[in-house]
């Protein structure tokens, strides 16, 4: 019976998983720039059936740092507890105010809170107002994130992308 769930839920996130040469080429960016990469999922599925959703992605033999599974993972997400997080940082080795937090879910934002950098993805699919969600950093497309990354950065480049600092 929850094989039978698994599977309606993989088919329904079909849309949500299918492949962004942008998103790939800003993931190959950061790993030549040796950014550690962390593919961030509440770790409430198999790795197997995530799997699926990164051979949709095009991204299944990527080389990420560590992804977050129901495995190797004893928190998820929350808007009140940094567990997670806290547990993310540690599987790499990083203090967490020199890790950045992507996503194109505002919910993940709450990693500001340990003074992670949070970069909102801006899609068209995801429309979010989340109170209790803390601001972005910064809220920015896949392409822009890829010339900062280039750019180590820098506020000059994000002037010039027209990407304001919260702050």
């Amino acid at each position: 019976m929850l094989k039978k769930l698994y599977k309606e839920i993989i088919q329904k996130t079909h849309i949500y998983s299918q492949y962004k040469p942008i998103a790939l080429k800003v993931l190959q960016t950061a790993l030549e720039y040796n950014y550690k990469i962390i593919l961030v999922s509440d770790p409430v599925t198999p790795k197997s059936w995530l799997d699926i959703r990164l051979k949709w992605a095009k991204l299944l033999d990527f080389p990420f740092n560590y992804i977050s599974t129901i495995e190797n993972s004893y928190a998820c997400k929350s808007l009140k507890n940094l567990i997670f997080f806290e547990h993310l940082t540690d599987q790499i080795n990083v203090l967490p105010e020199f890790c950045l937090m992507v996503s194109d879910e505002q919910t993940y934002m709450i990693a500001s809170k340990l003074d992670m950098k949070t970069f909102l993805v801006i899609t068209k699919l995801k429309k979010q107002n989340i109170r209790s969600c803390p601001e972005p950093t910064f809220k920015v497309t896949l392409s822009d994130l890829k010339i900062l990354i280039e750019n180590n950065f820098k506020m000059e480049q994000m002037n010039k992308l027209n990407i304001s600092n919260k702050n």
